[in-house]
């Protein structure tokens, strides 16, 4: 016998699967679900918590549990911005910016970024999120000669990758995307615990023969996928 979190699980699902609940629609909330299937709150939570937590679901505040649509395949061989990507799915895009200051750059950030340990380097830190839930966690590192007024920017009206694209039009871009298990630092802003599965993409770009920026792009492993389209002519 399955648990019956389990089996309230596998009833979504299920219903997602035969199109019971279209893409974007309410599920029934815990207590509708505990009533309907006689089992307590809590268990009828734990359901709904877990497949939100897997991706199948998501929560507006306020409003209920709704089914999440398809996971998102993001392009290895373009460079978008996501904020483009999240509306283009008819989809809410929203972000915190938790971080934006001026370091000193460490010998790991130097040697990244092309320069000397010490030297001035912006830093931001932002959380981007689809239909409030997070989707990736952006920690860039940006050439203060390549974008003199990055920290001034108000990146609640745009994205750091628009704004650069504009200031410093992209020319290269050089891209190494691994598998990482989450520790606790990256884990508790995307809402995951540690040692949950990740995609990580380090990515540095150049403006003619100026490097402009490098950033660390973090995805929730349960919510993206990646994909690439080659034409051979």
């Amino acid at each position: 016998m399955l648990p019956r979190y389990q089996a309230l699980k596998d009833y979504i699902k299920e219903g997602i699967l035969q199109e019971r609940w279209a893409r974007g629609s309410r599920v029934p909330s815990e207590n509708e679900l505990a009533k309907e299937f006689n089992v307590s709150r809590m268990t009828a939570n734990r359901a709904l918590k877990e497949l939100t937590h897997e991706g199948t679901l998501f929560r507006k505040q306020g409003l209920g549990t709704f089914i999440a649509e398809s996971r998102p395949l993001t392009s290895v061989l373009e460079i978008k911005n996501i904020a483009d990507e999240i509306f283009g799915r008819d989809q809410e895009y929203s972000n915190d910016v938790i971080e934006m200051t001026k370091i000193k750059a460490t010998p790991e950030v130097a040697m990244h970024m092309h320069c000397q340990k010490g030297d001035d380097i912006f830093y931001s830190l932002i959380i981007h999120k689809e239909n409030d839930k997070a989707v990736q966690l952006e920690e860039r590192f940006v050439n203060p000669l390549a974008a003199p007024d990055y920290l001034q920017q108000n990146f609640r009206q745009t994205t750091p990758n628009k704004y650069l694209c504009s200031v410093a039009p992209l020319s290269r871009a050089e891209q190494i995307i691994e598998a990482v298990n989450v520790d606790i630092y990256d884990a508790t802003p995307l809402g995951l615990h540690q040692g949950d599965a990740c995609l990580l993409i380090h990515r540095t770009t150049w403006s003619s023969e100026n490097l402009v920026t490098y950033v660390r792009l973090l995805h929730p492993g349960n919510h993206y996928r990646l994909s690439s389209e080659i034409n051979y002519s």
